[in-house]
């Protein structure tokens, strides 16, 4: 999956070089970041998501904690939502690809979780908190 992720994220910088610097600026914040579109509506609903994701990834970590792997794939099943990505739809094409690899990796998180494996599973939440580091170094609510 790190293969997959790095791919991607290499994958990402070219496109991200490929855009002409007009269009480029019109698209980047005053951090660098892409700006994902939205009504200040749209904005704090997504955020709300992401706080959620959040406590989804320190309740999995309470019951890797305890040993409790059955209960950490349940809990990551139904904190992340499978099938309905992010939660976050947006127009940009790059955004729509991190959130499709997000899923993929939440969705092996949660098979992973149920082999018992400790140390599988701590790499596969690895995988699921370095997509969402990338993610929020790439992009930026408007």
């Amino acid at each position: 999956m790190k293969k997959t992720i790095i791919l991607f994220l290499a994958l990402f910088a070219v496109s991200a070089i490929a855009v002409s610097s007009a269009e480029a600026r019109s698209h980047i914040g005053d951090d660098g970041r892409s700006l994902v579109p939205g009504s200040p509506d749209e904005s704090a609903k997504r955020l709300m998501h992401m706080r959620e994701h959040l406590s989804t990834i320190q309740k999995v970590v309470a019951a890797l904690a305890l040993e409790d792997f059955s209960g950490a794939s349940r809990i990551t099943k139904k904190g992340f939502g499978h099938g309905h990505g992010i939660g976050i739809k947006a127009d940009i094409e790059a955004f729509s690809e991190m959130e499709h690899v997000f899923e993929e990796s939440t969705g092996k998180l949660a098979k992973t979780l149920k082999t018992n494996d400790m140390k599988k599973s701590l790499a596969a939440l690895e995988d699921v908190l370095l997509i969402c580091e990338s993610c929020h170094d790439a992009f930026k609510f408007q």
